[in-house]
């Protein structure tokens, strides 16, 4: 059986990380994609995280689960496969400041 997303790493800190790298950037670094982003960390991030140290937000990056899939597990981000994207390929639905969707 797989291991809850807590017990695999991805406890609240990890969430709060994600939440702010999602609201920052929200498109896929690969394809442009605005919708099911998730936030894929680089093999350093771990490698900090089993030393103790807090995940940054550059040693993450915002992608959509298709492609996060497609990467496979943790790499270096240096490394990772550019689509070329510039930018959002669509409209985030994120609440603007007043509550209302943008």
């Amino acid at each position: 059986a797989k291991k809850s997303a807590t017990a695999r790493g991805y406890g609240s800190a990890w969430q709060r990380l994600s939440t702010r790298a999602r609201r920052l950037q929200p498109w896929c670094s690969d394809c442009g994609a605005v919708n099911d982003l998730t936030v894929d960390h680089s093999k350093d991030a771990w490698e900090a995280h089993e030393a103790g140290r807090e995940i940054t937000i550059d040693l993450v990056d915002v992608v959509c689960r298709a492609c996060n899939s497609r990467r496979g597990q943790a790499r270096d981000l240096g490394t990772r496969p550019v689509k070329g994207a510039a930018g959002p390929t669509g409209k985030a639905k994120f609440p603007s400041q007043n509550g209302r969707p943008q």
